[in-house]
């Protein structure tokens, strides 16, 4: 990219939901200067965007159990728990009605996942119940629209 601006004049655009930090300094020597932010005022245009309203779980419950999330999803006709393993995700959707249940899991074949993701988006547009448990690959360009979305379990049955 440095080369691109000092030997072609370019101008580069970086556009992410998660801004790295590109400036040159101490811990990033080969950063870059000149880093010039387009968005007048960020804190702003976050505010007036935003979507969602996060809650956390009180500090001191340091321990969640499936059965007391799978509860908590049942409460819920459009909810999503984003879990850290996949046996983690297997064993919670295990506690949910079969019915509205989506599991996604990145042991899933990529055919297998997009007719689960075709799956969920028809029960969202059809109005009916979409409680879906889930690892992190839910979080990489996976476009569903929920209510609510749970903390996952930590490690306790």
């Amino acid at each position: 990219m440095k080369s691109l601006v000092a030997d072609f004049g370019c101008t580069i655009v970086l556009s992410t939901a998660t801004q790295p930090a590109l400036n040159v300094r101490d811990a990033l020597p080969q950063g870059l200067r000149s880093v010039t932010e387009i968005a007048t005022d960020p804190k702003r245009l976050h505010r007036a965007l935003r979507r969602v309203r996060v809650e956390w779980p009180p500090a001191d419950e340091t321990t969640t159990s499936y059965a007391d999330i799978a509860r908590d999803m049942k409460s819920h006709d459009r909810v999503l728990a984003i879990v850290h393993l996949r046996q983690d995700a297997r064993v919670l959707a295990e506690q949910l009605p079969v019915d509205g249940r989506f599991h996604l899991s990145a042991l899933m074949c990529p055919a297998h996942r997009r007719r689960t993701l075709a799956a969920m988006t028809r029960a969202l547009a059809e109005g009916r119940v979409c409680r879906t448990v889930s690892t992190q690959l839910v979080e990489a360009g996976v476009d569903i629209e929920l209510s609510c979305c749970l903390p996952g379990a930590r490690r306790t049955r």
